[in-house]
């Protein structure tokens, strides 16, 4: 079948969103579909992807248009409409751009089945951050968005948060596909060692992975490192990810405001093996976040045999914590601090074994192909 993805922006640094597309569209490639990805910036899609005709995906960028990828033109409109001639469904990411309902509704007018993924943006946390404006958005748009075909959920509580706020719109749950390849032969934590300067053990390490944002709860996370210290606990984490400036700049002030300079570090994004190799050095990864529709670093740390801390602002808590290698505390600088305390206290062997479960858990739940056949389900059932 031809499946047309459409995103704005492919720019890993603006999060998971990206990381989805990427990676289910590389599968449903794999298992012999036409995939064509409609974007205005191709920044970081794989260099592997080619141009027309090509195998994987292909990619057609648009024209930006004038008002940041948030209403195309007639023009525009015109070249999404070519791209949807004879493709089986549209997905589309993300409630709050204007442009994702416009091509949704070309959709609608060439026959193609149009599949929403609200990717986090409706649930309650996400819906009380400037609630007026999202409500007169959905307001103005609900017929619109009841046109759609299908919402995609990636786990049930997204499912029952999509239902207060978008009614009559049938919802499915299909989990994230993974690309696990990188993951079957791991580079050893050494290279993160020794790249990023990290303290040999006994230090634990903590690592936070994630896009520098309020929600992501990095804050949390120096609070908590500070009150180990006062305990007389030591660790080194460290903070690896990019994303908002004044957000990262909150952060230095805060780790001097501790004094931490030496205990907490900011190390920008991390990629590919060193990316690996660092969540292979920690001896837990923490992520204290307000709320995370999936979460990618908790599968991604699990696939490293690397146990993960977070709370039960990831939509998908419990079925993580079903693993046996992930703890959920609660969101809040004691309580966290208490919960890492424990996870650092683990001798190697309990950790050795909590990792090898949660790396058999991840390969057996995210198993690609079991997974590409439910997304291939879910684009013939959208209509």
């Amino acid at each position: 079948m031809r499946v047309v993805h459409y995103l704005p922006a492919v720019r890993l640094a603006e999060g998971g969103i990206v990381r989805f597309v990427l990676d289910l569209g590389e599968r449903l490639a794999r298992a012999g579909h036409e995939v064509r990805l409609l974007c205005h910036d191709a920044t970081d899609v794989p260099s592997t992807w080619g141009g027309p005709g090509a195998r994987p995906p292909e990619v057609i960028l648009l024209p930006r248009p004038p008002l940041g990828a948030r209403i195309l033109g007639p023009r525009t409109l015109g070249r999404v409409a070519a791209t949807l001639e004879g493709a089986a469904a549209l997905h589309v990411h993300g409630p709050w751009y204007p442009s994702n309902l416009q091509v949704a509704r070309m959709a609608a007018r060439a026959g193609t089945r149009a599949v929403l993924s609200p990717h986090g943006m409706l649930s309650a946390w996400s819906m009380a951050q400037r609630p007026w404006r999202k409500r007169a958005f959905l307001t103005a748009f609900m017929p619109l968005l009841r046109g759609l075909d299908l919402l995609h959920c990636t786990s049930e509580q997204e499912r029952r948060d999509v239902a207060g706020f978008v009614a009559g719109v049938p919802a499915r749950v299909v989990p994230p596909v993974l690309d696990l390849a990188a993951f079957e032969r791991l580079p050893g934590p050494e290279l993160a060692r020794c790249t990023l300067r990290l303290p040999e053990p006994p230090t634990p390490l903590i690592v936070f992975m994630s896009r520098l944002h309020p929600k992501k709860g990095a804050d949390l996370l120096v609070e908590a490192v500070a009150l180990l210290r006062s305990r007389g606990a030591r660790s080194h984490a460290v903070l690896a990810g990019a994303g908002d400036g004044a957000h990262e700049a909150d952060l230095r002030r805060l780790i001097a405001a501790r004094r931490l300079e030496g205990d907490v570090r900011l190390v920008g994004s991390v990629t590919g093996e060193l990316k690996l190799s660092l969540l292979q050095a920690a001896k837990v990864v923490a992520l204290p976040t307000h709320h995370e529709n999936f979460g990618f670093v908790v599968p991604e740390a699990l696939a490293c045999g690397t146990p993960v801390l977070t709370t039960r602002g990831l939509d998908l808590w419990r079925e993580f914590e079903s693993s046996g290698a992930v703890w959920t505390a609660e969101r809040s600088a004691a309580p966290f601090a208490a919960a890492l305390e424990r996870a650092l206290a683990l001798g190697e062997d309990q950790r050795r074994v909590m990792g090898a479960r949660g790396r058999a858990w991840v390969h057996m739940t995210f198993e690609p192909a079991a997974l590409t056949a439910r997304y291939e389900e879910l684009y013939a059932l959208s209509g």
